[in-house]
């Protein structure tokens, strides 16, 4: 493969993965909207998402009822009832909860993704009234950081981008592989409608593979 070839493939890569966590984002940060039905569905998400089992499958199988008003409103009550909800119902989506047995919010690990934003620039809105260790903003975390890299590498500042992925693989490491699984078990459990589920089960695979990709990166563009 010639340079140029694997440029490509890396800036492809890179691409990718800056839109699935963009996705990401939209998809548990907040009410389900016809647009993000839209984005979800399409041609787009299906292709970035194409390797990552069982979201890929399920985006396919229900692309053509995704657009009804009936879906967007399942949906919607889905969410409601995941997230919002009180007591058993509920499905966590903080990280803090899941590492100890108190299931308490604010523990020192939200300091610690908090640390993160502040090093890239980026603060919560609601800071220190919003935990900061919500799913949804760790993947909007993501999904800035990974736009930035694939800038940085289209740009041929590839110190740049290094330094991002370096940033990024060891924020993964520290704070999303050892409970994406708890939480993607719990919206298995609670899903009635089935496309929560299968985001969650997207996001641990997509995660899990991206930490090795990054990697990858590391050496490919060191």
């Amino acid at each position: 493969m010639s340079n140029q070839e694997n440029e490509s493939k890396i800036a492809l890569a890179l691409a990718h993965r800056a839109y699935r966590y963009t996705l990401l984002h939209l998809v548990f940060g907040a009410e389900p909207n016809a647009n993000l039905m839209s984005k979800a569905f399409s041609p787009e998400s299906r292709e970035a998402f194409a390797e990552t089992e069982p979201l890929a499958s399920y985006l396919n199988e229900h692309a053509d009822e995704s657009d009804s008003a009936a879906f967007l409103a399942d949906a919607g009550k889905n969410y409601r009832a995941l997230f919002y909800a009180m007591g058993d119902a509920n499905v966590v989506a903080w990280e803090s909860p899941y590492l100890d047995d108190n299931g308490m919010l604010f523990q020192e690990s939200t300091l610690d993704v908090r640390e993160f934003y502040h090093q890239a620039g980026l603060k919560l809105q609601a800071e220190k009234q919003f935990p900061d260790d919500h799913i949804g903003a760790m993947m909007d975390f993501l999904a800035h950081l990974s736009i930035k890299t694939y800038e940085f590498f289209a740009n041929g500042e590839d110190d740049k981008a290094s330094e991002l992925i370096a940033t990024q693989r060891s924020f993964i490491e520290k704070h999303l592989l050892h409970w994406l699984g708890k939480f993607s078990n719990q919206v298995a459990e609670k899903d009635k409608q089935g496309f929560y589920v299968a985001f969650a089960q997207g996001m641990q695979c997509a995660v899990s593979v991206d930490y090795d990709e990054l990697t990858k990166s590391l050496e490919n563009i060191g």
